[in-house]
Formats: structure tokens, sequence, C-alpha cells
């Protein structure tokens, strides 16, 4: 679906945010679609199940927000995530993924995702981290929480691959050697997924 209309103000005054779903499995794709557009929220501009797919509707239709699965045909999530930002497309970006590993959520973050949730979600949860993610903010489901909570512990431990570096970070007055990609990590607020 591609609906050029212009964004619908909601009764409050303030403007629907535009949404980008990209989700390969068309049934799930369909019930995002329907619920988003049964709130005051949110207008779906299009749909896309691949990464050209995608790309192409982010460039035309301009989202603010994109929920984006992470494994899918053409590259999945980090070659979408990674094209937007080398093309500078401004959209706050929600990953929706059966994958809670840690490798598949550093990689998220790092590549520019404000938010990451499990597709085991409810419909509360999922209208929370959109709300979240589309005014800038931050917003991780419980089981993604804790693999971020456990990114920014490393992030925070010097690291001791080599015995220069455990020399460098015990003597007094060195800085500790800290991993600067896990580093990265420790700047988004932690923000648990509590409903009530």
């Amino acid at each position: 679906m591609v609906d050029m209309q212009e964004n619908i103000a909601n009764p409050a005054g303030s403007r629907r945010h535009r949404v980008l779903l990209v989700e390969d499995q068309t049934a799930i794709r369909q019930m995002l679609a329907a619920a988003l557009e049964c709130t005051e929220d949110f207008e779906v501009i299009g749909e896309a199940e691949d990464v050209e797919q995608a790309l192409k509707l982010a460039r035309q239709l301009e989202p603010n927000v994109v929920v984006l699965d992470w494994l899918f045909p053409g590259g999945g999530g980090a070659t979408f995530l990674r094209a937007i930002q080398a093309e500078r497309l401004h959209c706050n970006v929600l990953v929706m993924s059966a994958s809670t590993e840690e490798e598949a959520v550093r990689e998220a973050l790092m590549s520019g995702a404000k938010g990451y949730v499990e597709k085991t979600a409810n419909l509360e949860e999922l209208m929370a981290a959109l709300r979240a993610v589309a005014v800038g903010g931050a917003f991780f489901g419980p089981l993604v929480a804790g693999v971020v909570e456990n990114l920014v512990k490393k992030a925070a431990r010097p690291r001791t691959r080599s015995a220069p570096a455990r020399v460098a970070a015990e003597t007094p007055g060195s800085p500790a050697e800290v991993d600067p990609a896990a580093a990265t990590l420790a700047a988004p607020p932690v923000v648990p997924a509590t409903v009530n």
C-alpha cells in the first residue's frame, strides 16, 4: 500500500506520524497496518517486503517512522539501516524481530535503530515503542532490554585482550581501554517495556 495523502491531524491537533512498514511476512505486515490505521497517532504511508522496495519507498515517501523486520530478503534490517544512513534519510527506526540475539541487537543499535522490540510484543507494547521512537526516544522490549543492559556493562569494562592493554589499564594514571564499538551502546537510555 502506498498512500500519498498529506498527514491527517488528530483531534488533539498534532500531526500523525508517517509510518513505513518493512516486513516480508504479508499477514504480519497487513495486521500491523490495520492496527496502526485505527490509531490517531500513526498513518501507514507504505509497505515493503524487501530491502530494495523499502529503500525506494523511504526515498519517495519520507516516513518519519519505520517499523523494520530484522531478517528478510535482500540483506535484511542491517542493509536497510546502513543505506538510509549513507543517503542521510531522516527517519526513526523501530526494529521488530523474532531475533533477540546479542549480535543482532548490537548491530541494529549501532546502525541507528532507536528501538527494538520482540515480535512477541502485544499491541500495547508495540504502540508504546512506536510512540517513543516516533519522537526520537529509545524503547526496548523486555528481552531486548536485558541484552542492551549486558552490552552496556561490557562497554564499561576494560578490554583485556593483550598484555599491553592490561598493563595500560592497570597503570596508575592511564585510562582503561574500552571497546569503542561497545561504548557507543552506552549512549541510548534503556527504557524497558512496562505496560499497565
